[in-house]
């Protein structure tokens, strides 16, 4: 292909954008591409005829490939979903002889599949295996009985993985009376915490007169881990709500 660009007319630059009317840009450059013909120095050559066509084994030719809607948590679609969830895939051609679903890079057996839902439990996943935050999603289908042979795969649907508080402690706190406190956050939570992964508390006092809200960032890990000490500085003396976000999951309160 060839191309270059050409000089266009107001009236010519309006007919071409009342055509993409609905396109969510402006024209601001056209070009013109040609295709340029290129002789070959090799003579083609043709196949011999089929004379006979067979299928051995469990080959299929053109496998149906299994395509994923959407994921959500079992049995209310607007819950969250935690490492104790039993999570809906939803989708078209799931099941297979041999169906296995794919949780970023860990391969886990379904409980239950049909053509439009697989059902996966979270709880089941070893520990350690899983992060908070965006996880990807994959069914695979295993067609052929040679076990070094390819699954057929489907697309990657993602879901948010929440994580949850499981302990939660005050350490080092200072401040007296109606000073602002300073000290350290001890929490522990059900999933591990990667290193690269951004970590934040926050704090949402207990009031309806005048809440205080504060955020503080975690300091930086060497290893994962699902203890974190978090140091908080000059926070109003109250009862506070907190919750813990990892990557832009958000724990329960």
């Amino acid at each position: 292909l060839t191309n270059h660009p050409v000089e266009m007319t107001s009236d010519e630059i309006a007919k071409v954008c009342s055509t993409f009317f609905h396109a969510p840009y402006n024209l601001s450059v056209a070009y013109k591409v040609m295709a340029v013909v290129i002789d070959g120095e090799i003579s083609p050559r043709r196949a011999l005829p089929v004379r006979e066509r067979q299928l051995g084994g469990s080959v299929v030719p053109f496998a149906q490939q299994p395509i994923l809607h959407k994921v959500v948590a079992q049995p209310d679609e607007q819950a969250p979903i935690d490492r104790s969830s039993t999570v809906r895939l939803v989708g078209t051609a799931l099941k297979s002889p041999r169906t296995q679903v794919r949780i970023g890079a860990l391969t886990v057996d379904p409980l239950s599949v049909t053509e439009t839902e697989i059902l996966v439990s979270l709880a089941h996943v070893p520990p350690g295996s899983l992060r908070a935050g965006v996880q990807s999603v994959q069914v695979l289908h295993h067609l052929a009985p040679r076990p070094q042979a390819l699954p057929v795969r489907s697309n990657v649907t993602p879901f948010v993985l929440r994580p949850a508080l499981t302990g939660l402690r005050l350490l080092d706190s200072e401040g007296i009376d109606d000073d602002p406190r300073t000290g350290q956050l001890a929490v522990v939570t059900d999933v591990l915490i990667d290193p690269q992964q951004q970590v934040v508390v926050m704090f949402n006092e207990w009031s309806t007169a005048s809440p205080a809200s504060y955020l503080f960032q975690a300091p930086p890990r060497q290893a994962p881990t699902d203890a974190l000490e978090i140091p908080f500085s000059d926070v109003k003396p109250g009862d506070y709500l907190i919750r813990l976000q990892v990557d832009g999951a958000d724990s329960l309160l």
